[in-house]
């Protein structure tokens, strides 16, 4: 069974524009709706509540441990996760995005990896992050971006970064990097209530960014 976003138009989405989740399973060769929710209620006020609206969510799924979504990110890409969830973004629903999902994930799950290296890098690239982790619930988030550059190149610093820095709640966010990028700097220069900060160890840089409320 594979798990779906969409918005009020029907189109996909992520957990911030959520209008109703449709499940789809493959019958008699056409993937069938088997279960639709609509009354859907999340609290994203802050890193607890968001959990706890995702757990009830995730109560909902039934055995379904695949996830489809326009972006999935911060805490709810986290949380799946951990979950052990295949997680997925696409620009457009289809069934064919449904069909090459289904055959590469419940058909022929083995018959994605070609040899045992391959085995190890695919292991790596699903769990590398691509979006800011909470670390605890104190609202501290980390993105080590060298490993997104080495195992996701197609994720930029921007496309990492940005939906998380615009939606979620956090207190403070560390970022290995390879570089600081001068847009993110941009970002916050005109912020009086954020502190920025980097340091550079052995070309590596690791950026800080706090709330100045909350390191006081």
């Amino acid at each position: 069974m594979i798990v779906v976003l969409f918005d009020v138009n029907d189109n996909l989405t992520d957990f911030y524009n959520l209008s109703r989740i449709r499940i789809y399973k493959k019958e008699d060769q056409e993937f069938k709706v088997i279960r639709e929710i609509s009354d859907i209620s999340m609290d994203t006020s802050n890193i607890k509540s968001s959990r706890e609206s995702l757990s009830k969510l995730i109560e909902e799924f039934g055995t379904s441990k695949i996830i489809v979504g326009s972006q999935i990110t911060g805490i709810p890409y986290h949380f799946f996760a951990k979950e052990g969830f295949e997680i997925f973004e696409a620009q457009k629903f289809s069934e064919e995005l449904l069909a090459q999902i289904h055959e590469d994930y419940i058909e022929n799950p083995k018959n994605n990896l070609d040899s045992d290296e391959n085995d190890l890098e695919k292991i790596e690239i699903a769990n590398t992050p691509i979006a800011p982790f909470a670390t605890n619930e104190e609202g501290d988030y980390f993105l080590d971006f060298t490993r997104v550059q080495k195992y996701r190149p197609e994720i930029t610093s921007k496309k990492a970064l940005l939906p998380f820095l615009s939606n979620e709640l956090y207190q403070s966010l560390i970022i290995v990097c390879n570089h600081v990028m001068p847009w993110l700097e941009n970002y916050f220069a005109e912020n009086k209530n954020i502190q920025f900060s980097s340091k550079r160890e052995n070309g590596i840089y690791t950026i800080i960014i706090v709330h100045k409320g909350c390191s006081d």
